[in-house]
């Protein structure tokens, strides 16, 4: 299998704490040996996937960094994508060809350092990865969200060095191969719609 890979990207400035960005590249991704695919009855080495991203964009960075924002939509059709299938006794994996997929909408992240030591990241992914049926593709999700802080104890206290902090995520509509989870009936998609919680953390590092 063989094909051209480009890479072209502008970028403009309209002033200098703004950036807009267009990117379109292609790539090729070649699958694993260890992960075969059924052809007329016999086990052979899938096709290379061959991945086309267009994106366009914006970047921020005011106040010297302190605020800085990045908001992105792209778009990748992906063909001969991969579901994972069964896993044989010599550890060989039987994946299903998808054909091509779409994965597309919106993604960014706010990064605020307002005060020395302290600093907040938000982020934020709303789109979907759809099959030529327009089925959603086994391992992706639809949306997701966080939100974490970080300080950093002031250098000149006796905790010098240390840095607390957390937050909270979620990923939302995640959609699951149902081969992977035994005992489930298997629906017409052959995914299945898991809704997982929001996760909260705390830490403290040195």
């Amino acid at each position: 299998n063989e094909a051209f890979t480009h890479r072209i990207a502008a970028v403009f400035h309209p002033i200098k704490e703004v950036s807009i960005y267009a990117l379109d590249v292609n790539a090729l991704y070649p699958n694993s040996v260890s992960n075969l695919i059924l052809v007329n009855g016999a086990l052979q080495v899938p096709p290379l996937q061959l991945a086309h991203n267009t994106e366009f964009g914006i970047k921020t960075n005011f106040l010297g960094g302190k605020i800085s924002t990045d908001l992105a939509f792209f778009r990748e059709p992906i063909s001969n994508l991969l579901v994972a299938g069964q896993t044989l006794p010599n550890g060989f994996t039987v994946s299903i060809p998808s054909g091509q997929t779409v994965d597309q909408g919106f993604d960014g992240d706010v990064t605020l350092n307002l005060i020395q030591d302290w600093q907040v990241i938000a982020t934020f992914y709303k789109g979907h990865d759809r099959d030529v049926k327009n089925n959603p593709v086994g391992s992706t999700l639809d949306n997701s969200w966080s939100v974490f802080t970080r300080y950093n104890l002031p250098r000149t206290s006796s905790l010098k060095g240390f840095s607390i902090g957390g937050g909270a995520s979620r990923e939302g509509n995640m959609w699951v191969a149902v081969t992977a989870i035994s005992g489930v009936p298997t629906p017409a998609t052959g995914v299945m719609k898991v809704e997982k919680g929001t996760l909260a953390e705390a830490f403290v590092t040195y």
